[in-house]
């Protein structure tokens, strides 16, 4: 029972982050094109993203300065449009975004 819980928990969140790469690509015109930058040049894996949004948020601010914050909010409001969960009036990190957003399916 214990194993099966754990492999439903992998797959939903393997669903959750290929839905977060969709959102990144379809919200970002080049998304596709930083991602791969972000994986040649960190150790963030784009299957990795939703176990680590922290450190890909920080690799984005390194790219793209404060810009990255407009694109960021972008990727959030894509995913959570995808997923039908609506966003709070709330300032969250997006780190704290894809928490919320791994319960929402988890």
């Amino acid at each position: 029972m214990n194993e099966n819980w754990r492999s439903v928990k992998e797959e939903k969140m393997h669903r959750l982050n290929r839905l977060l790469l969709q959102a990144i690509h379809e919200s970002l015109d080049f998304g596709e094109v930083i991602n791969r930058f972000i994986e040649l040049n960190s150790s963030i894996r784009k299957d990795e993203i939703v176990y680590n949004p922290g450190a890909f948020a920080r690799e984005m601010e390194k790219i793209f300065g404060v810009s990255s914050a407009i694109m960021l909010e972008a990727i959030v409001k894509r995913l959570y449009t995808n997923l039908g969960i609506k966003i709070e009036n709330k300032r969250r990190s997006f780190q704290e975004y894809i928490i919320e957003a791994a319960k929402s399916i988890v």
